[in-house]
């Protein structure tokens, strides 16, 4: 019997259901930030084109790869991110421009008169508003543009995610030909992509979940270091990173899953003395980073109110909004913030969204959650342009030719003014269609990848891997549609993609 066949069977059963949508109820879903994209059936035959070229690639070298090379060209890749994001950055809108705006104020000494409401409205957004004040703080010690920094750091972000994925197909197949194309195939799907312009919770996460399977790889081959340090060393990204994004718990719950099942199949007295061990430091860090955040909260004056404090069950009712398709819905954001008491909010979340759920019945919600799939997944940009391309402030161009390119590829066209300002958009088309071709490429590959594990036993790596983005599947899935929550596991579908046919038994140390 296969160890992790069931999460196998799974996992292929997700990937067969995101390729179903994708294909067949494509067109049921219009939204306007979705109209650059041409139906998926017309990117499969150059995508498998691309594929084939890969494959052919990926099996010519056999030769080990050399971590020095991996470091000369993600500094490369680095100077080429901070030199598009030097002509083309811009001041954000919406809640990164709100964000923006309260730490200004409060660099100022003052107190931006939305911001009490919004950050009690919005609690995890506490830390992003902290590092933007630090960040704010820097640059006016050096008189230098603090927002620039900001970008900086989310640049540099994107940076370290791509190289700490390429470390880990490193580990996992010491092959130069497939780290080589995991690092092509990163830098193009989360290297290159505008998000690393917009300093948000999405950017500055992308490096957290990676760096949790890249400390468990590492962790597992340290055979003399004490349990609790190697459980601390694996788990502080995770928890203290939910203190900017909830999602990074992701991976920390599939390793959870893991070890439960490991503690099933092995020998139950040995493994609840880990367990025992695991959960202490666990408890721990949590409540370190319950200081870190009460701390965070202190300084920055915020004035914690439960009674506006939206709870999951809003997200969960708004993900059944078939109307929006789960979008962001105005109606269901005002309904929950007109009433100032925690439990009946959450109380009268739960009422509409058992409504919503009896209304559809199973056959609606099946194509509720299609309808969904779509919006999450078809977009291999990732919702730029329905967010991000929000222009708050146009910065005017800072070298008339190189800016000018790059504004035409990056920036969506201005046709509302109200809704984006600025220039450019002339070859926004081919920036989309670029993305779509690398993201329809990933998930095609991830889907090769599970049929792959259909024939052969998976490993405990490509178990979690599985489980990680069968976590982040459920929570866009469950919860509010946006393609911008994948961003955080990118590396992940790159990993996937990447590590489906090479992965070599042979790797020492990583037996549990």
């Amino acid at each position: 019997m296969q160890k992790y066949k069931f999460f196998d069977m799974v996992f292929f059963i997700m990937m067969a259901f995101i390729f179903t949508a994708l294909i067949f109820f494509q067109r049921t879903v219009e939204l306007p930030y979705l109209k650059e994209i041409a139906p998926i059936a017309c990117y499969l035959l150059p995508c498998l084109l691309l594929l084939y070229l890969w494959r052919r690639f990926m099996v010519k070298s056999c030769a080990s790869a050399n971590l020095g090379h991996l470091r000369l060209a993600c500094l490369l890749a680095l100077l080429l991110q901070v030199f598009i994001a030097y002509h083309i950055w811009f001041y954000v809108g919406f809640d990164v421009g709100i964000v923006r705006i309260s730490a200004q104020y409060f660099v100022q000494g003052q107190v931006y008169p939305y911001a009490p409401t919004y950050f009690a409205t919005n609690p995890n957004n506490t830390c992003i508003y902290f590092i933007t004040v630090l960040s704010l703080q820097i640059g006016k010690f050096f008189s230098v543009d603090g927002y620039y920094l900001l970008i900086l750091f989310g640049i540099l972000c994107s940076n370290i995610a791509l190289y700490l994925t390429c470390r880990c197909v490193l580990l996992l197949t010491d092959s130069r030909a497939v780290v080589s194309g995991t690092f092509l195939l990163g830098l193009l799907l989360f290297g290159l992509f505008p998000w690393i312009f917009v300093p948000y919770s999405d950017i500055l996460s992308l490096p957290l979940p990676i760096l949790t399977f890249y400390l468990y790889l590492q962790m597992k081959r340290k055979d003399t270091m004490p349990l609790w340090i190697k459980t601390s060393l694996i788990c502080l990204p995770a928890i203290f990173g939910r203190l900017l994004k909830p999602t990074n718990l992701i991976i920390l719950i599939a390793l959870a899953i893991l070890f439960a099942l490991d503690l099933v199949r092995g020998q139950f007295q040995h493994g609840l003395k880990k367990a025992i061990v695991m959960l202490c430091t666990f408890a721990a860090l949590f409540a370190l980073s319950a200081l870190a955040s009460k701390g965070m909260t202190s300084y920055l004056a915020i004035a914690p109110d439960k009674s506006v404090e939206k709870s999951f069950a809003h997200y969960a009712m708004m993900g059944l909004n078939e109307k929006t398709i789960g979008n962001y819905s105005q109606t269901d954001d005002e309904l929950s913030t007109s009433i100032y008491d925690y439990d009946a909010k959450k109380d009268a979340n739960l009422t509409l969204l058992k409504k919503r759920l009896q209304d559809m019945g199973f056959s609606g919600y099946l194509y509720h959650v299609l309808r969904k799939t779509v919006c999450n997944f078809s977009n291999g940009t990732f919702g730029w342009g329905k967010e991000g391309a929000d222009f708050d402030e146009y910065i005017p161009q800072r070298s008339d030719g190189i800016s000018r390119l790059l504004e035409n590829f990056y920036y969506m066209k201005n046709t509302d003014a109200d809704y984006v300002i600025g220039t450019g958009g002339k070859y926004f088309t081919y920036y989309v269609q670029l993305a779509q071709i690398v993201w329809i490429c990933t998930l095609l590959l991830c889907f090769y990848h599970a049929f792959l594990l259909l024939k052969r036993p998976s490993t405990s790596e490509e178990c979690l891997i599985h489980l990680a983005l069968l976590g982040i599947f459920a929570m866009v899935t469950l919860f509010e549609t946006n393609a911008r929550y994948l961003i955080s596991y990118l590396p992940f579908f790159v990993l996937c993609a990447t590590t489906s046919k090479y992965q070599k038994p042979l790797c020492v140390g990583f037996q549990n």
